[in-house]
């Protein structure tokens, strides 16, 4: 007995709080690969896309139906402590089993030449395809961050740091700027940094 809503598409009991996780059976990956040169290779495809710390780009892996991708992707770890990350994506196979058209362009890279942190930058170009309400979500977002530790006296200084700007493509244009949660161990205990604009 399903005593709980699955989600769009799925058992439709909408009297009860959602739990996205829909009974089905999918294909999650199914892609052809190629190497182009050493540490530098293309695929197309299905495939598992995550990036960074999976907060704009990633699988939701936690669920029972994983997150996807139909893409053409090229990365590459050619150049010393540098990675590049290049997809262009015309659907996604979403949580609840839905396909959803879409023509996006991400850019990512990283740096990790530093001893005690790394650099990284992205640019996530979403195009949703269909109805009004999905062309509406299309946005742009570019960022950065800093990620790592310093070590101070015995203790360890925490340095995740993360600035984004996302601008709406179409319909009313929103623009955000933040900095996200953050832990600084001190002497007298811990700081809390919250999220907020900037």
């Amino acid at each position: 007995m399903e005593d709980f809503n699955s989600g769009p598409g799925g058992n439709g009991k909408a009297g009860y709080s959602v739990i996205g996780d829909p009974d089905g059976t999918e294909v999650n990956q199914a892609y052809l690969g190629y190497d182009v040169m050493p540490e530098t290779g293309i695929r197309l495809g299905r495939q598992r896309i995550i990036l960074d710390n999976a907060r704009f780009v990633g699988n939701v892996g936690w669920r029972q139906r994983e997150q996807t991708y139909d893409a053409v992707r090229l990365t590459s770890g050619s150049l010393p402590d540098t990675t590049f990350d290049y997809a262009y994506m015309d659907n996604v196979q979403n949580i609840f089993g839905a396909d959803v058209a879409m023509s996006n362009h991400i850019i990512n890279l990283g740096y990790s030449g530093f001893e005690a942190f790394n650099l990284g930058a992205y640019g996530y170009f979403l195009a949703f395809n269909g109805s009004a309400a999905a062309r509406a979500a299309s946005s742009q977002t570019l960022g950065a961050y800093l990620d790592g530790s310093l070590g101070l006296d015995g203790f360890k200084l925490l340095l995740p740091r993360r600035i984004c700007r996302t601008v709406r493509l179409r319909g009313r244009q929103q623009q955000h700027r933040r900095r996200l949660h953050a832990l600084h161990p001190r002497r007298d205990g811990w700081r809390h940094h919250g999220q907020g604009r900037l």
